[in-house]
């Protein structure tokens, strides 16, 4: 459409050289003489009407456009585009209670700017879960939360999974504990006594592995896979971003919500357990401590090669 409308413009010319008088009009195709003939000069002894513009400025000027617009669109192409998995406000409930690409089970409470996985009430899990799989090798993930409750304690956290089931409760934030695949925790309570959390850490599991709470999963932790975030009653939504590129896994966070992001850990892809196909999902679980577990936004971006 794009390259129709611009022949179009250069065949019927520029709007100034159509209402020229007959005797004025120029070919703008640059030839010394147009396709009926006209030359390209003014007859002896006559001078340019007001407001005409020499074909060949005319033709300059179009080129310059053209141009402009083909960087323009190379620009947008070479974008990376958000993938359908993506959920943005405002999210929207369906007759069934469901949101269009994702599963919404527990306690989730579905509003129009976000995601509550958990109330800050004890004994509660609430999970959403993409209905399609991951459909890119090599991806970004973007998620908007926000986790609010008491001044000091709070509980027990959230996981961002990419595993080859979906859907399945259990004791793992509110996930199976036998699952295959790979999660992101963001573990606010300090079982372990280390004062090492609030921390976000990555765990993979080929369906033995177990998360040791007692420990804050520092028997099933992947090696050099976390870091100490306070992302806890936070004024604006934290931003963490998650990576899957060139065989590495990459996190950074933003706890102010200014996009400037701090790195968390890198780790190789080798020592992950990803199957062929996965989903994506959200789980929250609260124990005697509890915290609103609240998603703003989750954009998938595809940077496959």
């Amino acid at each position: 459409l794009w390259v129709r409308l611009c022949w179009i413009s250069l065949s019927k010319g520029t709007p100034a050289a159509r209402h020229l008088p007959a005797q004025h009009r120029r070919d703008l195709w640059g030839s010394g003489t147009g396709p009926r003939g006209f030359s390209q000069s003014l007859p002896p002894n006559e001078t340019s009407p007001p407001g005409w513009t020499p074909p060949q400025a005319q033709n300059s000027r179009l080129m310059a456009k053209m141009g402009g617009l083909t960087r323009a669109l190379a620009l947008l192409l070479a974008l990376p585009l958000a993938s359908s998995l993506s959920l943005r406000a405002p999210f929207k409930q369906g007759a069934d209670g469901q949101l269009e690409e994702w599963s919404v089970a527990g306690s989730t409470v579905i509003t129009d700017a976000y995601l509550r996985l958990t109330p800050a009430e004890a004994g509660h899990e609430g999970s959403i879960w993409s209905k399609a799989a991951m459909p890119h090798s090599e991806w970004e993930i973007e998620i908007q939360f926000k986790v609010t409750g008491a001044r000091y304690l709070g509980g027990d956290g959230f996981v961002l999974w990419l595993t080859e089931d979906r859907e399945k409760f259990g004791g793992t934030f509110g996930n199976q504990e036998d699952f295959k695949g790979l999660g992101l925790v963001f573990d606010t309570y300090d079982n372990d006594g280390r004062r090492d959390n609030p921390s976000i850490m990555a765990v993979s599991s080929d369906g033995s592995l177990r998360f040791d709470h007692d420990t804050d999963g520092g028997s099933s932790r992947l090696v050099n896979a976390m870091c100490k975030v306070n992302f806890r009653n936070p004024r604006t939504p934290v931003q963490v971003k998650v990576r899957y590129q060139h065989g590495a896994l990459t996190v950074a966070f933003d706890t102010r919500g200014q996009k400037s992001y701090q790195d968390c850990f890198t780790v190789s892809a080798d020592t992950l357990h990803m199957p062929s196909k996965y989903y994506v999902g959200m789980t929250a679980h609260t124990g005697q401590v509890a915290d609103n577990h609240d998603i703003y936004s989750l954009t998938v971006t595809d940077l496959s090669p």
